[in-house]
């Protein structure tokens, strides 16, 4: 894996906090000065766009809600079968996360990723999620938490 997939990997994951930590606040009711709508041409009014693979299956049901919409949810893709982690390394808190991740602890191959050093063989097995896929994204996206 390269420093730049990493890179951005990681970046992934901070503008989904950052992103988390914002649509939270949307309904505090609290108000921040300078939260006035932004104008075109300033900083505030530039978009980023973040985008991530969706997952593999999808469910439409044709019955409405109580609001009288009917809904597309994403339902994670079964998981492939792992391969066995071996040795990665002689870190047993990281082994213990391989271990975990092996067994379909997604949230544990996440884990793994983000706790290992980079470019370590720890960080390339919970990016793959235990070798189960090519890294394209979290592993609980992809599968659930397992």
């Amino acid at each position: 894996m390269t420093a730049h997939r990493t890179a951005a990997r990681r970046l992934l994951l901070v503008g989904a906090a950052a992103a988390t930590l914002a649509l939270a606040a949307c309904g505090s009711g609290v108000e921040e000065a300078g939260d006035a709508a932004p104008t075109a041409g300033t900083e505030a009014a530039a978009a980023t766009t973040t985008t991530t693979e969706a997952p593999e299956t999808t469910t439409t049901t044709d019955e409405p809600d109580a609001a009288g919409d009917t809904t597309t949810s994403a339902v994670p893709a079964e998981a492939p079968p792992a391969e066995e982690p071996g040795d990665l390394g002689d870190d047993p808190e990281l082994d213990a996360l391989a271990d975990d991740c092996f067994d379909g602890d997604f949230s544990a191959c996440d884990q793994l990723f983000f706790q290992s050093p980079a470019e370590s063989d720890y960080e390339a097995y919970g990016d793959s999620c235990g070798r189960r896929n090519e890294p394209t994204g979290l592993c609980v996206e992809l599968y659930g938490p397992g």
